[in-house]
């Protein structure tokens, strides 16, 4: 509508013409807020209340206009005396009636959540027509709307303190911390000023969630979907349905930690002989837990040609230095007259060279126990 300059009357100082003129230029002006959802009597219905138009600030902090309305019919009640209350949804203006209960001396009901009170209708028994003497009006000029995510992402950050509880309670209601050049959102949990844990996005990248004791030296629970592992503090419970895996990353990373787990892997492994050797069977697995290799081979050779007759090489990783293991052999077809047979993993090296003695023999050598045809089973673990 139209806007007009105020001008307060004043019959002591105006004129004849003057002191109209404001008085029409005054009402103009506060007619938009005086005039919003005005209550009155109407000629008919004559039980119900007619509203004037309005507007209201929805939640999404539009400006939304609201016709002119009425009410619906309003009964007298029986007995008592009652008061009803008219009130208007604060997000969309609609009306709607608040029906009291009657008594003696009657009270009018409370305003339900998310309304806004507009007047009290106070209705005897006898009523048969609503007019403005029963009409106590109500307006209140505007009431808050639940912030949105954007006005709540929008509010800087003073450091202030709020005391007592703070609810949302609105359907989808949400939080949304959106950080700025590259500094992680955090939502920190306080004990009588002092920091427990926190809530934040790293600012590394991926979608990452990471809950942290304290100031940060102890990592409660580090959820990282696409930039790393998931770490625990705690007891680790993965026997929900569809739980039950823990996964690595396809590159170990290392921890000097004695007592922190930092690998696992399942794989198969070739175990060869080199040269020209061809194979019957030639299978090989092994499983790595954090430093430890647990292995095994079963191999069965067709022709020896020019391949080792005493070395298995292919082992998945090299065993760390300063270290060594050995291998319980089982073998068929040896190419001398064997009676005991040791694989050797020795440090720095991904091969199980094979130790074997004969009936002969006072200590293990390299009697070349491989030939064509031969059959080689074994298991152990190495350390790298």
């Amino acid at each position: 509508m139209p806007v007009a300059t105020p001008l307060q009357p004043d019959y002591n100082t105006q004129s004849g013409t003057a002191y109209p003129l404001a008085i029409d230029a005054s009402i103009a002006a506060a007619k938009r807020l005086a005039w919003a959802f005005a209550p009155h009597e109407q000629a008919t219905p004559v039980m119900t209340v007619r509203l004037e138009a309005g507007f209201v600030l929805s939640s999404a902090l539009a400006l939304a206009e609201v016709a002119a309305q009425s009410t619906g019919t309003i009964t007298a009640p029986a007995g008592n005396p009652r008061i009803d209350r008219i009130v208007i949804d604060r997000l969309t203006g609609a009306v709607s009636v608040v029906t009291g209960t009657p008594a003696g001396s009657p009270t009018p009901p409370a305003i339900p959540s998310g309304k806004r009170p507009v007047a009290q209708v106070l209705l005897q028994t006898s009523s048969t027509v609503i007019t403005n003497s029963m009409l106590t009006d109500e307006r209140v000029q505007s009431t808050p709307t639940p912030l949105t995510a954007a006005e709540i992402g929008a509010v800087p950050d003073t450091g202030g303190v709020v005391t007592g509880n703070v609810t949302i309670s609105t359907p989808n209601a949400a939080i949304n911390l959106d950080a700025t050049g590259g500094t992680p959102a955090l939502v920190r949990w306080y004990n009588n000023g002092a920091l427990k844990w926190q809530q934040y996005n790293d600012g590394s990248g991926g979608d990452d969630l990471a809950l942290v004791r304290g100031a940060g030296a102890t990592l409660v629970l580090d959820f990282l979907q696409s930039t790393g592992a998931a770490r625990f503090w705690g007891l680790l419970d993965l026997s929900a349905s569809g739980a039950g895996q823990i996964k690595f990353p396809a590159t170990q990373n290392a921890s000097s930690d004695a007592n922190t787990l930092d690998d696992y892997e399942e794989g198969t492994w070739t175990p060869s002989l080199g040269g020209s050797t061809t194979y019957t069977t030639q299978l090989g697995t092994y499983t790595k837990i954090g430093r430890m290799v647990y292995h095994d081979f079963y191999v069965q050779i067709n022709a020896i040609g020019s391949g080792n007759t005493n070395d298995l090489s292919g082992l998945p990783f090299t065993a760390a230095a300063g270290t060594g293991a050995t291998v319980p052999i089982y073998w068929i077809g040896a190419n001398a007259a064997i009676v005991y047979a040791v694989g050797l993993v020795a440090p720095s090296t991904a091969v199980v060279a094979i130790k074997s003695i004969t009936a002969a023999s006072t200590s293990l050598g390299t009697t070349g126990l491989i030939t064509s045809s031969t059959l080689l089973s074994g298991s152990g673990c190495y350390k790298v």
